[in-house]
């Protein structure tokens, strides 16, 4: 089942593919390769799911996914219509606030913190933000966010009920878009 991307996700999309960093942390050629890691909703449908957990990827798919960026509403705010008054007149006006997964695979033998594999990847992806703040917001194709904020900072995960290998390292960034 295909569903519709909201404009502000795929803008978003673009947003991200276009920045040189992401492109880096990715090791994507250009903005197109790099469009490919970027995921709206959902991961793509495992390609060969185990019968006994359809729903779950195969460890060695989703690694093979990583590094990705996973563009997702949160739950408690997604989108406001406001009234802006407008000399006289008034008209209104859309906000709102996606948040974006950055994953990546965990180097193997990890375990533990590891302050400093977590500060190396909260810097890279501190770059990709940087070079999203440098594109012409709402210019083309890109998203006119306001502002972003990191809502969870650098951490392991592992797929529950596993051991040893497919331990990920996670970072969400919030971006609030609109004139809101």
């Amino acid at each position: 089942m295909t569903a519709t991307v909201p404009i502000e996700q795929q803008y978003l999309k673009t947003t991200l593919a276009a920045a040189a960093a992401f492109q880096t942390w990715v090791d994507a050629a250009d903005a197109a390769e790099a469009a490919e890691r970027v995921h709206c909703f959902m991961l793509p449908e495992p390609e060969d799911p185990d019968p006994r957990n359809p729903d779950e990827y195969p460890r060695e798919q989703l690694e093979a996914l990583r590094p990705f960026a996973l563009i997702f509403d949160p739950e408690d705010e997604r989108e406001r219509t406001e009234m802006v008054a407008v000399g006289t007149a008034a008209e209104f006006s859309r906000s709102g606030r996606l948040h974006v997964r950055f994953e990546q695979n965990a180097p193997d033998g990890i375990e533990g913190v590891h302050a400093e594999t977590h500060q190396a990847f909260y810097e890279a992806i501190r770059d990709v933000l940087a070079g999203m703040d440098a594109l012409p917001r709402g210019a083309g194709l890109y998203l006119a966010y306001t502002s972003h904020e990191i809502v969870a900072v650098p951490h392991w995960e592992k797929p529950e009920g596993k051991t040893g290998k497919g331990l990920s390292q996670v970072m969400v960034v919030s971006f609030d878009w609109g004139a809101g």
